[in-house]
């Protein structure tokens, strides 16, 4: 993986769509299609990239799709970054990692979709107060686990924080964002 992102990013490996003319924006609203993905509606934003809520239309299933922000759409390295995010992500099949789903480019937008986790980010539990002990070696168990996988494969994560991990509603933890393994 780091080669290829040293190299550059290889965009025939992604798969190909549309090519948006002139500079690429990010406002994308409910219902603007990128490849077989419709936009339901934002989900969040950070330095490394907004998250959308979208339809699989292929799969009728929701998904999570990770986009460049719009001020560092051209540039080179954050591009090689996204991929080799995508690439890393995808390698790991563990119940305690977001599953990758796809990697493209439409309309001008680099992303990914990744498996879409109904319900909270432990930063957001944590906002309600304190964990019960049992509950909170149990969501570290399963963040251990899901980073060993990651280990087992090569990477580091670097960027393990409560805004990372997410908690669906069965209260399975999944290990997100990997943009700085």
């Amino acid at each position: 993986l780091d080669a290829t992102a040293t190299a550059g990013p290889d965009l025939a490996a992604t798969a190909a769509g549309r090519r948006g003319g002139g500079a690429a924006t990010y406002a994308i609203g409910p219902g603007t299609r990128l490849a077989h993905f419709e936009i339901v509606r934002p989900l969040g934003q950070g330095g490394m990239g907004e998250v959308y809520l979208a339809t699989d239309l292929a799969l009728d299933r929701p998904v999570a799709l990770k986009l460049l922000p719009a001020a560092v759409a051209r540039d080179r390295g954050r591009r090689a970054r996204l991929i080799r995010e995508a690439r890393a992500q995808a390698r790991l099949n563990h119940p305690n990692v977001a599953h990758l789903y796809f990697i493209g480019e439409d309309l001008g937008h680099l992303f990914f979709a990744m498996e879409y986790i109904d319900g909270e980010t432990l930063a957001q539990r944590l906002e309600r107060g304190p964990l019960p002990a049992d509950v909170a070696l149990e969501l570290a168990r399963q963040a251990a686990l899901g980073l060993r996988e990651a280990q087992r494969h090569g990477f580091t994560h670097r960027d393990v924080k409560p805004s990372n991990l997410m908690i669906d509603g069965h209260g399975v933890l999944k290990v997100m964002d990997f943009g700085l393994v």
